[in-house]
């Protein structure tokens, strides 16, 4: 009869007796040298603010996107859709256009503001 269990990496027993398996790596603690960069209250604050409001702005402006799409994709497949109604979706089709356009923009903007934080706060560190 085969045996049907899969091989074992242990080689010892835990202390309640039973094998454990063990990792096939070996580790060696390293270490480096790091420069650390303090933050003040009002730092972390303003960091954490701009991260919200670029993920905020992206939201929208993947959510008017979508919309975008929706309301293009609707108008390709439908051409006998009245005048009137036509020219009030393709309205809305310029506005979210316009607010994807802005959002992501903004989202950007936000996004580097953040940037130029933190290597302000890197420029002003002094490291001994």
């Amino acid at each position: 009869m085969a045996n049907t269990t899969a091989p074992s990496l242990s080689s010892g027993t835990t202390r309640g007796g039973g094998n454990r398996a063990q990792s096939a790596f070996k580790n060696r603690p390293g270490r480096r040298i790091m420069k650390e960069y303090p933050l003040t209250g009002p730092e972390l604050v303003q960091l954490g603010g701009l991260s919200l409001a670029a993920t905020i702005c992206f939201s929208i402006a993947s959510w008017c996107g979508t919309n975008w799409f929706d309301i293009y994709k609707d108008l390709s497949m439908n051409p006998t859709l009245a005048a009137q109604a036509r020219g009030m979706w393709e309205g809305l089709l310029i506005a979210f256009r316009a607010a994807t356009i802005a959002f992501a923009l903004l989202g950007l903007l936000f996004v580097s503001l953040n940037g130029l934080t933190i290597r302000h706060i890197m420029k002003s560190t002094e490291h001994s």
